[in-house]
């Protein structure tokens, strides 16, 4: 791909969900660190390093909150969207997953 390097761009690469993440995604972005992230764009990286980049993690700690399927239609617009629907679940980058009540 050819870029123009006045241009500013960004792309959203996914991968398979990670375990943490599988109750509610089939797939997720792909979270690098800054060292990750250089990694990703040397020009001359090995395919193994690349392919260990997109390997399904939780690079940190996340709070899912769970909203209505009235998100899913892409027609829908609004705070109804984002409005929850049951309590806050806690996704631990070390594996473990567990409720704030």
């Amino acid at each position: 791909i050819a870029c123009n390097p006045d241009e500013q761009k960004s792309l959203i690469v996914t991968a398979a969900a990670s375990p943490q993440l599988e109750l509610v995604l089939r797939r997720q972005p792909v979270m690098l660190s800054k060292r990750g992230a250089v990694e990703w764009m040397a020009r001359d990286q090995d395919a193994a390093v690349l392919v260990d980049l997109m390997s399904p993690r939780l690079a940190l700690d996340l709070s899912v909150i769970p909203v209505s399927t009235f998100v899913s239609n892409s027609r829908n617009n609004g705070p109804r969207c984002i409005e929850p629907v049951g309590d806050p679940i806690e996704l631990g980058s070390d594996g473990r997953s567990r409720n704030r009540n």
